[in-house]
């Protein structure tokens, strides 16, 4: 980079020049900056605005410029006539103060990102770069553990980025709002079974938390043998008839915008001897959705004294483990898992669990979604004119999902391509404007919310008469 700085000697008709030289020649800037600093806390928050979160870093130690090696000072004439005589001064003698003023230079900005702990994405924290070594944010989870870095930007491109922030815990105090938590927490609990017990929580927080209740991670809802009711700061779980599928670890959440608190318990039933107990997750009632591909996991509750033996079924079947399908039974659950779901693993599942005190039997409809098979061929009812009707049979599968709309498409011989006719949800349609004199076939296409099939059968190959012709 080169710069002049231009300036009128007194009396004298000159120019003087006054030139900075650098090491680099077009650009302020040469190679990219060097990582910044390490982002922290900045300590204080304002009191009038309690729920920013401001960190700061330091710049880069090399910001990727070049630096001032040295000036050369020269006289240039203004007009062509000749000058007989001038001063010239000592060298390091300021003649006249000027200013100058540096223009097209890059400064260098910083692009900042955060991420929550755990979490492999790293987001940007503002839409464009910021210019200072500080950055105010808002909008953060309160209760999650970020992590931030930073990285350097001049015009010669973009740093590394800066080593990682320590992790840090958002906590947004906003006028009014407190994190839920819990002043009675749920206690371990022993039962007889058919006996009525009862989980109590009292909790607080503001906005008043939502409270949910779980069964070993499945949601409890209230049904005919559990109760859950929550008015203001309490809330309490009711089991009507305890029986051993109510075994296991009982939890409740208390949830609002500021975050999030949980008790645990555990309940354990006392008794020698109890026939088999099979309990679904409420979710499975309406029966489950997969898509293709996708690993198909169905858990269920089991129960019983002695451990009943559990069997799982397909389509009335006895599912073989092994290959795709994978289970696990432990003293309180039974899972089964099917590697890269197909269409053929939809239907009816059953499990079975038995134990010499008797049996239960519990069912549930799982459906595998995927793109329709063809529909069937293309049939030509009708020419005339320039114009045919088409008609075709449904596909015989529909992928799980009904079909919306059917892809009409043609062939003209000699043109080599097949191109959209038509888009309709009935079986049948007419086209028009058919070029006379031409050949045509025509094929149809499913189409459904999860995706388009394959071609049907092409139709026979039709010829449009053109009349001029004869």
């Amino acid at each position: 980079m080169k710069l002049a700085l231009l300036a009128l000697t007194l009396k004298m008709g000159l120019v003087a020049r006054i030139v900075c030289l650098t090491l680099a020649s077009d650009s302020h800037f040469e190679v990219p900056p060097a990582p910044p600093g390490k982002p922290s806390l900045a300590p204080g928050t304002p009191q009038n605005q309690p729920d920013l979160v401001t960190i700061r870093w330091e710049p880069p130690i090399n910001d990727g410029g070049a630096p001032v090696t040295g000036t050369a000072l020269s006289l240039l004439r203004l007009t062509a006539r000749r000058l007989r005589d001038f001063r010239k001064l000592d060298q390091n003698i300021v003649t006249r103060d000027c200013k100058c003023s540096m223009s097209n230079l890059s400064p260098i900005c910083y692009l900042v990102e955060h991420k929550r702990t755990g979490s492999p994405h790293w987001v940007r924290a503002t839409p464009k770069p910021v210019t200072k070594p500080e950055l105010t944010l808002s909008g953060l989870e309160p209760g999650w553990r970020y992590q931030f870095r930073v990285s350097a930007e001049n015009s010669a491109g973009m740093s590394e980025p800066g080593e990682l922030s320590e992790p840090l815990t958002v906590t947004l105090y906003r006028s009014g709002v407190s994190v839920p938590h819990f002043m009675l927490e749920l206690k371990d609990t022993t039962a007889l079974e058919n006996e009525k017990v009862e989980f109590l929580v009292a909790f607080r927080g503001h906005p008043t938390p939502k409270v949910s209740w779980y069964k070993d991670g499945f949601e409890i809802f209230s049904n005919r043998r559990m109760r859950v009711v929550t008015e203001e700061e309490q809330s309490v779980l009711v089991i009507f008839q305890a029986s051993f599928t109510d075994e296991g670890e009982i939890k409740c959440t208390a949830t609002n915008r500021a975050g999030h608190s949980v008790t645990k318990a555990k309940l354990k039933l006392e008794g020698e001897r109890a026939p088999p107990s099979i309990r679904l997750p409420r979710q499975y009632e309406e029966g489950l959705l997969f898509e293709k591909d996708e690993v198909i996991r169905l858990k269920v509750s089991v129960a019983g004294r002695p451990l009943p033996r559990v069997t799982w079924f397909h389509n009335g079947e006895q599912v073989t483990f092994g290959g795709r399908y994978e289970v696990n039974n432990t003293d309180k659950t039974s899972s089964l898992r099917v590697m890269e779901a197909r269409r053929a693993d939809r239907g009816e599942y059953q499990v079975k669990a038995t134990n010499r005190l008797g049996e239960d039997v519990a069912s549930f409809l799982v459906t595998i979604t995927d793109r329709p098979l063809p529909p069937g061929k293309a049939k030509v009812l009708m020419t005339l004119g320039k114009s045919v009707t088409l008609s075709w049979t449904e596909p015989d599968d529909d992928g799980g999902c009904k079909i919306g709309n059917y892809l009409v498409e043609y062939y003209r011989l000699g043109w080599n391509v097949w191109l959209k006719a038509a888009t309709c949800r009935q079986m049948t349609t007419t086209l028009g404007d058919l070029i006379e004199g031409s050949e045509y076939k025509f094929r149809i296409k499913a189409e459904s919310p999860y995706g388009v099939s394959d071609p049907s059968e092409e139709s026979d190959v039709i010829f449009v008469p053109d009349p001029k012709r004869g």
